[in-house]
């Protein structure tokens, strides 16, 4: 995430009007007494305004019902604190049940 809020940040600074991107990157989440577990993430940024949340909402709904029409897709409100995440304008991704994403617009802070 910094390097992609970082690439947000920049273009913001040259005047760039719309901005959207996406990074892929693997992340090293800590296990104790073991390696870092590997996983390969998906991190994405929109500058669409106000309606910016609820638009890359809708569009990780209608990929996810395209690519795999059969599994369950929920929207769950979020069942810890986020500081980097908008209070009202965040939430965890499930699919199947099992939570595979937060999507949250950033807080001012």
């Amino acid at each position: 995430m910094p390097s992609l809020l970082k690439a947000r940040r920049e273009n913001e600074a040259v005047g760039n009007r719309t901005i959207e991107l996406f990074e892929t990157a693997k992340v090293y989440l800590p296990r104790a007494g073991e390696l870092p577990q590997e996983e390969l993430m998906l991190g994405l940024t929109s500058g669409g305004g106000d309606g910016a949340f609820y638009r890359v909402k809708g569009v990780l709904e209608a990929l996810l019902a395209a690519l795999s029409p059969a599994a369950r897709f929920e929207v769950r409100d979020l069942t810890k604190k986020h500081d980097l995440l908008a209070i009202g304008r965040a939430c965890e991704l499930a699919l199947d049940g099992e939570v595979v994403g937060v999507l949250g617009e950033v807080s001012a802070a």
